[in-house]
């Protein structure tokens, strides 16, 4: 398998020390420019895969969400 796992927006943390905060699922210590463009990729394939749902789903429900989406903080990488 050569794929990674990709882990983006917040992280409650382990079951025995609830703790929110911002996901890290690098396991190396990468670059800062490594990292940057590992982030692009995901906010990119994020994205493409959201307008993807929002041109088949019916606006009732993607509207919805969106409202909920409002209420969290901003994705950060």
């Amino acid at each position: 398998h050569t794929g990674v796992m990709v882990q983006a927006g917040l992280n409650m943390g382990p079951c025995h020390a609830c703790v929110l905060g911002w996901a890290k699922s690098f396991c190396k210590n990468l670059d800062d420019e490594t990292k940057t463009i590992h982030d692009l990729k995901v906010v990119g394939a994020t994205s493409m895969v959201w307008s993807i749902i929002r041109s088949v789903v019916p606006s009732e429900i993607t509207d919805h969400i969106m409202e909920c989406l409002e209420e969290l903080p901003l994705l950060v990488t």
